[in-house]
């Protein structure tokens, strides 16, 4: 798989299952940056081609409608697949998989220039902190 410069957000990459997703959310590192909050969790049995699985929530409890969900997920959606490609290149050097869940948790539609601005200070706090997030969870 090429991941150099590869935009796309495939199917294979997204986390699906009720027992990843609540071991994710159970017993994952957690980064948390209004209005996201990042769960990751390192995975010893993925057969996953892709490096990182990934899924992505808005909140019920903060956006009533589900239009303002689904925008606020596709704008997500938009930042993860445009800022991933380091990620990848880090995660196959050291040949580790992660599982990881994008959380947006705001009461309110933020317009995409300040979701992004939150967006890439919790993405630079992962693309610093993941070697000691794995050593966290290789301990568990």
């Amino acid at each position: 798989m090429n991941v150099e410069k590869q935009y796309s957000f495939k199917k294979l990459e997204r986390l699906c299952g009720k027992t990843h997703i609540a071991r994710l959310h159970q017993s994952g590192f957690v980064i948390n940056k209004f209005p996201l909050r990042f769960h990751i969790l390192k995975v010893e049995d993925s057969k996953s081609e892709f490096p990182v699985q990934v899924v992505i929530n808005a909140s019920k409890r903060g956006l009533k409608k589900a239009v303002q969900r689904n925008l606020m997920k596709r704008r997500l959606r938009e930042l993860y697949r445009y800022n991933k490609e380091n990620l990848y290149l880090a995660l196959k050097d050291k040949n580790v998989q992660l599982h990881l869940s994008i959380v947006y948790y705001a009461p309110v539609v933020l317009d995409f220039w300040t979701l992004e601005k939150s967006f890439y200070k919790s993405w630079k706090r992962l693309m610093n902190e993941w070697p000691e997030i794995i050593a966290k969870n290789s301990n568990k």
